[in-house]
């Protein structure tokens, strides 16, 4: 009973983590992996495997490169230039900071509008035409939005993955 009890549990720091991916503040993906750890120094060899544990940390870290690499590449692919990835940047942190106050949507609005306003706005300011300035804006955003879907994809596929492996080791 005692397992199961830590697996639900786990399982739950998990859903938190996936939903983490998606809203500011919570970390996500490092939260899966404080939970497998936790859950095998707790059940030692009823848990996973040192180097599947291992294998975690791996998919997490390109999970978040994924998080970054996806930002950069979407504003990028768009046309952003440096001040719009700048800008993009600063709307992220206005964005996320004052949908803070307004609660969980407010942070997940915060989390693209930010961005796509503020590579807008800096586009703007440095002379780019209006359509373009959007443009980066909007490949900026959905830059944040692939790499956060992602990281989501990641986090629950460790989920997943840590399920049956602990299922799996508990039956041998």
């Amino acid at each position: 009973m005692e397992q199961i009890i830590g697996l639900l549990l786990a399982l739950a720091v998990m859903g938190v983590a996936v939903v983490g991916c998606m809203l500011p503040g919570l970390p996500g993906t490092p939260l899966a992996i404080a939970a497998v750890l936790a859950h095998k120094l707790y059940f030692g060899d009823a848990s996973v495997r040192w180097w599947v544990f291992a294998v975690f940390v791996l998919l997490a870290g390109m999970a978040m490169a994924l998080d970054y690499v996806a930002a950069v590449a979407g504003a990028k692919k768009m046309g952003a230039s440096r001040w719009g990835m700048f800008g993009a940047l600063a709307g992220l942190l206005a964005g996320v900071g004052g949908g803070f106050f307004l609660g969980a949507v407010g942070s997940f609005l915060g989390l693209f509008v930010g961005p796509l306003l503020g590579a807008v706005l800096l586009e703007r300011a440095t002379g780019r035409p209006k359509n373009e300035a959007w443009r980066a804006g909007l490949g900026a955003a959905m830059g944040l939005l692939a790499g956060a879907l992602g990281k989501a994809a990641v986090t629950g596929l460790i989920a997943l993955l840590f399920t049956l492996e602990v299922l799996w080791q508990s039956l041998r």
